[in-house]
């Protein structure tokens, strides 16, 4: 986003609405997303890179850019002048990103000792310090959402 955000986009709704163009690496999941929330396939210029998503927004070919949140945040240290990012929390919750790790079914008993013991370490001082130098915040936690769900 411009710094600014001069058109008040914080949801893929926001760019449909307000008939921004959005700028996302091509490949990535965020020019998927924006189809599935009825923007128009010519608002949605896809890039080769993060670079050019960057270009794109600085030089006003696109009023917002797309892509995960830790590369987004990188973009904006590289040129804090001209971008921001807005909260990812405001986008629907089917677009987030959730990690997981597969068991055997035969390993129920395994699986109950990970889950107590991950339990126990997610969101303490100890486990955000140690992620907190790749970006991962609090906020990020999996808080009440169920693997059912995912």
């Amino acid at each position: 986003m411009r710094k600014g955000n001069p058109k008040h986009i914080q949801t893929y709704q926001d760019i449909k609405k307000t008939g921004a163009t959005m700028a996302t690496v091509s490949g990535l999941v965020n020019a998927d997303a924006a189809f599935k929330e009825g923007i128009a396939e010519h608002k949605v210029m896809q890039v080769p890179g993060l670079t050019e998503v960057l270009a794109a927004v600085k030089a006003a070919r696109a009023d917002a850019g797309a892509g995960n949140e830790f590369a987004m945040k990188d973009l904006v240290k590289s040129a804090p002048d001209d971008i921001e990012v807005t909260d990812s929390a405001a986008l629907p919750e089917w677009t987030f990103d959730w990690v997981a790790i597969a068991f055997k079914p035969e390993d129920k008993d395994f699986l109950k000792a990970y889950n107590k013991a991950q339990a126990k370490y997610l969101g303490t001082p100890e486990m955000l310090e140690t992620v907190g130098k790749f970006q991962y915040m609090a906020n990020q936690l999996p808080s009440d959402t169920k693997t059912d769900w995912i």
